[in-house]
């Protein structure tokens, strides 16, 4: 048990518990940047994306793909751990067969399988792939295993592909000729498959670019949002952009609802969008990263509960002479949930061959744009190099359990800028907080070099009387043969509840599981015998492990006495909270009266609610009709 958990226990206890004294960290905590030398570049001519792996259960993998095209327009899959150290290259299917072209692969999130779309001339081919990231123990290598394939034949250019959870129905999203496209795939046993097609109505303008897209699945129905650009009103030689959002409903087959809006400047506009960075759509609402003429990067939102409406969400710290601004932002979803990163022109911005970049990487919080928090990286990263972000980065965010790694690499230099970040999966998006959450224990975080290197929410969490056992599974294909050097078990506002040194270390045939065990003892001092207080310390250690509101707080903190008399009968009466007398004793100091017809036989010290008794005064010798002032000490120890 740390000093820390301990003091919070005590006030708990004795009435001073505040939430203002409370040591939070409501931000997530940004650190561990690196920037190292890549070889990705060296395969693969065109990176279209990242994919996170998944086991057999649906769970996280430490490793997994990049995937784009070589010069020769064929597919290239680089196998790559959490680091996005290349772990192998692989080209070709386990038949010896050459990839062709990838054009976009997603992956089945309950059992990891990757499906997608691929080409071969002009010919589009849906194929469905093997969770090849999971090998046996005597597996060599990676193994790419065609499954099956379809031909289709496409009218437009397909750029992402999504599947329903738990059935065989995809939904392939592209463009063609200013028109965002959506066609559906179900893949029937024993019939034809059905291939639909769907488009919107009216062209947007030349060179329309479908950006990002966002599906709801809700049983047979489910909506599919789109944002996308278009450089409508061209002006030469500047470019005017609009940007669009589209809502597409189906009841399964049918379109049933098409609604759209858009965001424009007029040319003669001043402030007329000059750069467009990137669009992050989530389930409620959409967000947009674009620059201005004068130079500053503008974040703007578009709500589409209810009635359709643009809102100007902030603008990037900035000035107009174009110095020390923000050059770039993109913001990607990541269950639903927005990031980004961004380029803040150090230097003159007048020479792009030698003007410094520093990086920043940070996040959104719904609505709440006061509550942006971003990292800012170190000095390292100031390389004019970065520049190029702007036009061909990949910014990739890879979730392994509770920690986030953000990665941004880039065609033009041969490396990746990488940073992590570590969140309490419940409460990191800025809720409401309670001060009574504060030590409920919820997370993990293990150590090895004094790193973190795994952080996840409890598996199973037992209250059982005065002892709390908390438990965090470490799957059997994640930490093997590494030093797990220390153990962190936090509450809900990331402070340290217990800390364990000692190494533990598995191998890749066992899932680990961590036990913590916190024992609360209440004992009475105040005899030559102590008096151990099982039903005082369990209501205490259900309170601080369980409680779900102030009101709990509140019935359970020690503020009554309960003086009995020889006669049977009793007075509660309320009494101050203890003062503090060093960091683990506080202090009760109250008066009493003994009336001049009874004696007093003991004083309990009893919660709010006075259900729990956690002290009795006995042995007191007191005389009839006189007034006391009794003190009494409170300490927690190891």
């Amino acid at each position: 048990m740390t000093d820390e958990y301990k003091e919070r226990i005590i006030k708990w206890l004795t009435g001073n518990y505040e939430e203002e004294e409370i040591p939070l960290q409501p931000e997530p905590l940004f650190y561990d940047f690196n920037k190292t030398t890549s070889d990705i570049n060296t395969y693969i001519s065109n990176t279209i994306g990242f994919i996170q792996g998944k086991d057999g259960k649906g769970n996280d993998l430490d490793i997994g793909f990049i995937y784009g095209n070589d010069n020769q327009d064929k597919g290239v899959i680089l196998v790559v751990d959490k680091e996005l150290n290349i772990l192998q290259v692989i080209d070709e299917f386990d038949s010896g067969t050459n990839f062709d072209e990838f054009i976009c692969l997603n992956i089945d999130t309950t059992n990891g399988n990757i499906y997608g779309l691929d080409k071969n001339g002009s010919q589009y081919r849906f194929i469905l792939l093997n969770n090849f990231l999971i090998k046996t123990p005597s597996q060599e290598n990676y193994i790419v295993k065609l499954r099956n394939s379809y031909l289709l034949t496409m009218s437009f250019t397909p750029k992402f592909v999504d599947k329903k959870p738990n059935e065989a129905f995809y939904v392939i999203i592209g463009e063609e000729e200013e028109l965002p496209y959506i066609a559906t795939y179900k893949i029937e046993v024993g019939s034809t498959n059905e291939y639909l097609e769907y488009h919107y109505a009216t062209a947007f303008g030349d060179y329309t670019t479908l950006k990002e897209y966002n599906i709801i699945w809700s049983g047979d129905s489910y909506e599919i949002k789109i944002g996308c650009i278009s450089t409508k009103n061209i002006t030469s030689p500047d470019l005017h952009y609009s940007i669009y959002y589209l809502e597409y409903g189906f009841d399964g087959t049918t379109i049933i609802q098409t609604k759209t809006t858009f965001l424009s400047t007029d040319y003669s506009s001043p402030n007329r969008i000059h750069t467009f960075s990137s669009i992050a759509i989530t389930n409620n609402h959409t967000y947009v990263a674009f620059s201005q003429d004068n130079g500053d990067s503008l974040l703007v939102e578009i709500l589409y509960e209810g009635e359709y409406e643009w809102v100007e969400f902030w603008t990037l710290e900035g000035d107009t002479t174009l110095d020390y601004v923000w050059t770039v932002i993109k913001i990607k979803k990541l269950n639903n949930r927005i990031f980004l990163y961004g380029l803040k022109n150090i230097d003159s911005p007048n020479d792009n061959t030698q003007t410094e970049f520093k990086l920043y990487l940070g996040q959104l919080y719904y609505t709440n744009f006061t509550n942006f928090i971003y990292k800012e990286c170190p000095d390292t990263f100031k390389l004019y190099e970065l520049y190029a972000y702007q036009g061909s980065a990949v910014f990739s965010i890879n979730l392994f359990y509770n920690i986030n790694m953000f990665y941004i690499t880039t065609s033009r230099a041969n490396y990746i800028v990488s940073g992590m970040q570590i969140f309490n999966i419940n409460n990191w998006e800025y809720i409401d907080y309670q001060e009574t959450n504060s030590m409920i224990p919820q997370s993990v975080w293990l150590y090895n070099n004094n790193k973190i290197i795994y952080a996840r929410n409890l598996y199973n969490k037992v209250v059982s009387g005065n002892t709390t056992t908390s438990t965090v599974e470490v799957p059997n294909l994640l930490l093997n043969d590494i030093d797990i050097e220390q153990q962190d078990l936090l509450g809900q506002t990331n402070g340290v509840l217990v800390s364990n040194i000692d190494t533990i270390q598995k191998n890749i045939y066992e899932d680990l599981f961590i036990n913590f065990y916190n024992t609360l003892t209440m004992q009475n001092q105040n005899t030559q015998e102590y008096i151990t207080n099982i039903v005082g310390a369990s209501r205490l250690n259900g309170s601080i492990s369980n409680s779900s509101g102030g009101e709990t707080y509140n019935d359970v903190k020690l503020t009554k006495i309960r003086i009995n008399y020889s006669d049977d009968t009793s007075l509660v009466k309320a009494i101050n909270p203890a003062t503090r007398i060093s960091q683990f004793v506080y202090q009760y100091s109250f008066n009493i009266y003994v009336p001049g017809t009874k004696d007093i036989t003991n004083i309990e010290l009893i919660s709010q609610d006075e259900g729990t008794v956690y002290q009795t005064i006995t042995g007191l010798s007191l005389e009839r009709s006189k007034s006391y002032k009794i003190t009494q000490n409170v300490e927690i120890g190891e």
